[in-house]
């Protein structure tokens, strides 16, 4: 986003709570982020786009050490064409990746690169197939790299519109009330790298408004 006085780098919005609202349409996947190497612990709960990320040697945990972390995708895709869809899976870790309750991918990668596997499917268009992926990562760079083609499709990563949300319910939970302007100036010395936590109570469903202000001129 860019104003008349500045630029601003969003690098990602999250939404989090005890649980997500997935009405059967919402695009996008359930993330659960673990600061340990076994899905045990205190999760992050996030909203993803997709999955292809690469964090090198950081962490998507604020606040975590960077090794080890672990994660859960949870969600649904949408196959966009019928014929043979090719599914890919690229990583900086361990991996493994199930369909339909079933694992279909599993794979492994102990180097500075990355390592793939990919199964092959045969699909009818709009074919809905339960994702659920879980990641490892304990030394070395990190990432992931979830793709497809087939089909009247060229290989490309999965886009958010090819995903939907878990069907699950309800609300997000109030732990901080919203800051005032002095609130917001304090927080930002200095507004590169760093982040504003904001944390309301809202009923599933709700629609919310963001707005940024350049507080530095």
């Amino acid at each position: 986003a860019q104003s008349g006085a500045g630029l601003f780098n969003i690098n990602r919005m999250l939404f989090e709570g005890p649980t997500f609202v997935g009405d059967g349409e919402a695009w996008g996947l359930r993330a659960d982020l673990f600061a340990s190497a076994d899905w045990t612990g205190d999760a992050v709960e996030e909203i993803h786009p997709g999955l292809s990320w690469f964090w090198g040697d950081a962490t998507p945990i604020p606040g975590s050490a960077a090794r080890p972390f672990s994660a859960r995708w949870q969600g649904r895709l949408i196959a966009p064409n019928s014929g043979s869809l090719r599914l890919y899976a690229q990583t900086w870790g361990t991996l493994t990746l199930a369909l339909d309750g079933s694992t279909a991918i599993e794979v492994l990668s102990e180097g500075s690169s990355p390592a793939e596997a990919s199964r092959l499917l045969r699909v009818t268009e709009g074919q809905v197939l339960d994702l659920d992926v879980a990641y490892s990562d304990a030394v070395g760079d990190a990432g992931l790299i979830l793709s497809w083609e087939g089909t009247n499709l060229v290989r490309q990563t999965i886009q958010m519109s090819d995903t939907r949300l878990p069907v699950v319910s309800g609300t997000l939970t109030e732990e901080d009330g919203l800051p005032s302007e002095n609130g917001l100036v304090a927080a930002f010395p200095n507004p590169f790298q760093h982040s504003l936590n904001v944390r309301v109570a809202c009923e599933a469903g709700t629609p919310v408004e963001t707005f940024l202000v350049d507080v530095l001129g």
